[in-house]
C-alpha cells in the first residue's frame, strides 16, 4: 500500500437572515451514484494557496464571486483508503458571507443538482458526513462571537 498526502480548500457559504445566519448546502450526485449534501471544496492546483483554492472552487461549484472572507474555520485532517492507496487528506475551510445569492448557479458538470440555504439547526441534520458538524459549530461560534 502506498501513500498519498492530497490537499483541499472549502467554503462555508452563509447569508444574513434576520437575527441569525443561514448556510448554504449543495447536494451532489457522486461518481457511485450517491447523493450527498455537502460544501463546496476541492483539491489545490499547483501554486495556489489554500484561500485562492476555497474561492476557485466555489466560484467554479456554485457560480458566486461576490462572496466576502469572514475568517478561516478549520484546518480538517482524515485519512482514508482507496485502491490500495491510504490517503491522509488536509481540508483548509474557510467562511464567506455570501453578497449576491441571486448569482449561484450550480455546477451540472460537477454533478450538483440542487442546492438549500439552511439554518444551524437544519445544517447539523443536513450535511451528509457528521463529522462535518464539528466545522459547523466552529462556523456558528465565529458568527456569533
Amino acid at each position: 500500500m502506498y501513500t498519498k498526502t492530497p490537499q483541499a480548500a472549502g467554503g462555508i457559504l452563509v447569508q444574513s437572515a434576520a437575527d441569525s445566519w443561514n448556510y448554504l448546502a449543495l447536494l451532489q450526485k457522486r461518481m457511485d451514484g450517491n447523493m450527498e449534501w455537502l460544501a463546496p471544496k476541492g483539491h489545490m492546483e499547483t501554486g495556489e494557496n489554500p484561500l485562492e483554492t476555497a474561492r476557485r472552487e466555489i466560484a467554479e461549484e456554485t457560480g458566486l464571486k461576490s462572496i466576502n472572507l469572514i475568517d478561516f474555520v478549520y484546518k480538517q485532517m482524515y485519512s482514508f483508503e482507496q485502491n490500495d492507496c491510504l490517503y491522509n487528506k488536509t481540508v483548509y475551510w474557510y467562511l464567506f458571507e455570501v453578497e449576491h445569492p441571486d448569482e449561484l448557479v450550480l455546477s451540472k458538470e460537477e454533478g450538483f443538482v440542487m442546492h438549500k440555504w439552511v439554518s444551524y439547526k437544519e445544517a447539523l441534520e443536513l450535511f451528509s458526513y457528521r463529522s462535518f458538524n464539528q466545522i459547523i459549530q466552529l462556523t456558528e461560534a465565529l458568527l456569533n462571537k
